[in-house]
């Protein structure tokens, strides 16, 4: 309190005269501190502070919406991207399904003409069977393995013999 009272007697009676309070004010704000167990911060200081906080949440923001937007610009090409390579792989896939179907039968009708690849059938059904012939002989039960019906064999001519 005596420090308040010198203050203002000071300010009274030096009216418009250059006084230093810098040694009062220090003495001044210690005891107030110091009363309220916190430390005291001028108001420029303050405000100088809060304008800072608020400029780097601003940037933060900004840059945080910035990369967001470069993640979702780059996630929409690449969809776009992969979309169109689904669509190139589904003709290519179509593409070879065909080449190869018509290559398969190509190859296997010459297989069977020569007699490699033997193809039994039942005429009951419908079962179809077709292998190779190799090294070890194979024989066939000769039944259907659906209806137990005695599979057919159609030979290079088109002539259809019992197994």
């Amino acid at each position: 309190m005596e420090t308040i009272g010198l203050i203002v007697k000071t300010r009274s009676k030096m009216q418009g005269l250059p006084v230093d309070y810098g040694v009062l004010r220090e003495r001044m704000i210690l005891l107030v501190e110091t009363v309220l167990g916190k430390k005291l911060v001028t108001r420029d200081l303050f405000e100088e502070h809060t304008h800072k906080q608020n400029h780097l949440v601003s940037d933060l923001q900004l840059g945080h919406l910035g990369k967001l937007e470069g993640e979702r610009k780059k996630l929409r090409e690449e969809r776009i991207q992969l979309q169109n390579e689904k669509r190139t792989f589904e003709i290519d896939k179509a593409t070879l399904a065909n080449v190869s179907q018509e290559n398969l039968v190509a190859l296997a009708a010459s297989k069977i003409g020569k007699g490699e690849i033997k193809v039994l059938f039942c005429v009951k059904c419908g079962f179809t069977m077709a292998y190779r012939l190799g090294v070890r002989s194979y024989h066939s039960s000769g039944l259907c393995p659906c209806c137990y019906n005695t599979l057919k064999r159609r030979n290079e001519n088109g002539i259809i013999s019992a197994i």
